[in-house]
């Protein structure tokens, strides 16, 4: 299982995933009082970081079982597809939390003085997202050598 570069790949996705879990992934700057808040998923005070949190969950445990569902490559293909619109929609997300943070209520007009960006830790979904790729990548390529030895026999 370790010996194919894949599990690495994955591995290193399972690692970053859960670190991410504890690590912020926005900053909101208040001009006025010269405050910086940090969106931290854990611990969870409110309900509108849910789909986050689950989202950040997800990613790393998903990434485990296909690290450990290593006899069935197909099912490991589908898995890893499922896992790279997870890291997508993990954006997705994370943007529109910040578009409701900056427009409350609808609203067409910013909040003076408020101004909210991500941290550099938010880039480490896009790097799960990169190791998901590659892993899905060689994977794709076992499965196609297994293939051309079976039409050898």
């Amino acid at each position: 299982m370790i010996q194919r570069i894949q599990s690495l790949y994955l591995l290193f996705v399972v690692v970053l995933g859960t670190v991410y879990c504890f690590l912020p992934s926005l900053d909101f700057f208040d001009f006025g009082s010269n405050e910086i808040t940090h969106l931290y998923l854990f611990p969870l005070v409110s309900w509108q970081k849910i789909p986050l949190l689950v989202i950040t969950i997800i990613i790393p445990l998903l990434a485990l079982i296909i690290l450990f569902s290593f006899r069935n490559r197909m099912w490991q293909i589908r898995l890893s597809i499922v896992n790279i619109v997870l890291c997508l929609g993990y954006y997705a997300i994370l943007a529109s939390y910040r578009y409701f943070m900056l427009y409350p209520s609808g609203s067409e007009i910013i909040i003076e003085g408020n101004k909210c960006l991500p941290t550099p830790w938010a880039a480490l979904p896009l790097v799960c997202l990169i190791f998901t790729v590659m892993a899905m990548v060689k994977i794709i390529r076992d499965e196609a050598l297994v293939k051309a030895s079976e039409r050898l026999r």
